[in-house]
């Protein structure tokens, strides 16, 4: 990790975004402790102190570790149960080794079997799962003994959508249980539709910190405009040229998307444009049978502008994109954090 700089806030869901590298493992790795770093500080509220790699009292910086390990709980992207163990055997020995009341562990099992759906496969071995049941095992295993913060390094890896969005569902309710829940992951939808706030990480560093709807702004290009014929196909055919001609008349530096076909017209309008944008929409309504649509450019049109121009962004290349120079322009060198 490199110049790595963040806050995490109480009750939110946090997401560390980034490719195969980027860094996200490590980060989740140094703050569960089980990684020393070599400089710098790391502070949660509940501690009396802060943590660090290189502690003059090492008593101390033990003490510390072992406080934050009983706050938090981490799934992390290996498989960590036991094979040969059943579901209930294996969260019996975690929940021992979180020091979990002799009294209240039976409780706490059958708390967390039933919020994964997991209690008809309680005396099921860990090996005859599938391989979506063994992810909600490892997640499961990581909410023994409620903890107040909870890490999960890649946690939906291996599940089927429809599984994958029960789990959301799941880490939302964490949230209003006023968790604090931090991610890492590489599905771009998972991070929009699920965090509050989203890091970007790239090559163990840190550069573009906010909402979805902040880094969207912020890197993307601008607007996708949309333009059906509520007719038909043929109908939009002949209205083509007339819709081009004025969007270049009002917004010349719009252009083409790829994915227009001959059935949708697809522009990209820049955010630079926006005081333009009535005036075009005006003109247009003035065609007739056309659906017109604006829509924000996507997270991963965002993602991929960030990862094409990252050498720029943590000053060891340059760019030719212009646009994307005068964005950066006003921006801290090196760490672009959002407000909302």
């Amino acid at each position: 990790m490199d110049n790595v700089s963040l806050t995490i806030h109480q009750q939110e869901i946090f997401c560390l975004l980034g490719h195969n590298g980027a860094g996200k493992t490590t980060l989740v790795n140094i703050l569960t402790g089980l990684v020393p770093y070599t400089e710098g500080e790391f502070y949660c509220t509940f501690l009396q102190s802060p943590l660090f790699s290189h502690f003059q009292d090492n008593q101390k910086a033990f003490s510390s570790i072992l406080e934050l390990r009983q706050s938090v709980g981490f799934c992390a992207q290996q498989d960590f149960a036991f094979e040969n163990n059943t579901v209930s055997e294996n969260l019996q020995f975690f929940a021992e080794i979180k020091n979990v009341s002799k009294h209240t562990i039976a409780t706490e099992i059958q708390r967390v079997l039933h919020k994964f759906d997991l209690t008809q496969f309680q005396d099921m071995k860990a090996s005859q799962l599938s391989g979506g049941s063994r992810r909600k095992l490892n997640i499961a295993i990581a909410l023994i003994n409620d903890p107040n913060i909870i890490i999960l390094d890649e946690p939906t890896s291996g599940m089927d959508p429809v599984t994958r969005r029960e789990y959301w569902e799941i880490i939302r309710k964490l949230k209003s249980e006023k968790k604090t829940v931090v991610i890492t992951t590489q599905f771009l939808n998972e991070a929009e539709e699920l965090c509050d706030r989203i890091a970007i990480l790239s090559k163990g560093r840190l550069f573009a910190v906010g909402s979805a709807d902040y880094i969207k702004k912020k890197f993307g290009t601008g607007y996708n405009l949309v333009i059906e014929s509520s007719a038909s196909k043929e109908k939009l055919a002949s209205q083509t040229f007339q819709i081009i001609t004025k969007i270049h008349q009002i917004i010349p530096s719009s252009y083409s998307l790829d994915d227009s076909t001959a059935s949708i017209l697809k522009y990209a309008l820049p955010f630079s444009e926006q005081d333009k944008f009535a005036q075009l929409f005006s003109e247009l309504e003035q065609i007739p049978d056309l659906n017109i649509n604006l829509q924000l450019i996507s997270l991963e049109e965002a993602f991929v502008k960030l990862e094409m121009n990252s050498d720029c962004i943590i000053g060891k290349g340059s760019t030719n994109n212009d646009e994307f120079k005068a964005r950066l322009s006003d921006l801290p060198n090196t760490f672009y954090q959002g407000k909302d």
